[in-house]
């Protein structure tokens, strides 16, 4: 079940019970500490003097299968190299754009995915609240179309 917690800076959100009792906290507080509010990703982004990526991928080993949307400053492979991560995976999307786009769109798709939220079996960095069970196809194809039309990042 689904607990309201209030978090003193940033206000009430909902967390399932048993990620809660594992520590899990706030989703925005986690994020600051871990350098990945907006200022801080854009900050780190110019650091390495690289563009940003959005990535949609698949997850998946013999007994499971999910989705993770997220960003990264690296490679996907770089992200996802066999020390980051305990499950196979296949990219499906990469949108490389300017940081603050970037953070911007994985908030928007991150919202638009909430009602298939899935929590891997296995621990990884970024599999608590980035993970999906299903991407509709309407995403997907918001997303293909972003990847293949830079121009589509000024409407979007």
């Amino acid at each position: 079940n689904k607990l309201k917690i209030r978090c003193e800076c940033h206000g009430g959100f909902e967390q399932r019970a048993r990620e809660h009792s594992k520590g899990h906290g706030c989703v925005k507080c986690g994020r600051d500490l871990n350098g990945f509010g907006r200022s801080n990703f854009i900050e780190i982004a110019q650091k390495h003097d690289r563009l940003a990526t959005l990535y949609l991928v698949e997850f998946f080993d013999d007994k499971e299968k999910f989705f993770k949307v997220g960003i990264t400053t690296r490679t996907v492979k770089q992200r996802f190299n066999v020390k980051n991560t305990p499950y196979n995976f296949k990219e499906l999307v990469t949108i490389n754009g300017d940081a603050g786009y970037i953070y911007d769109l994985e908030k928007k798709i991150h919202s638009l995915l909430k009602e298939h939220h899935y929590t891997p079996n296995k621990h990884f960095k970024g599999g608590v609240y980035e993970c999906f069970s299903h991407i509709p196809k309407s995403v997907i194809k918001l997303l293909k179309d972003l990847e293949n039309t830079p121009q589509l990042q000024l409407i979007a």
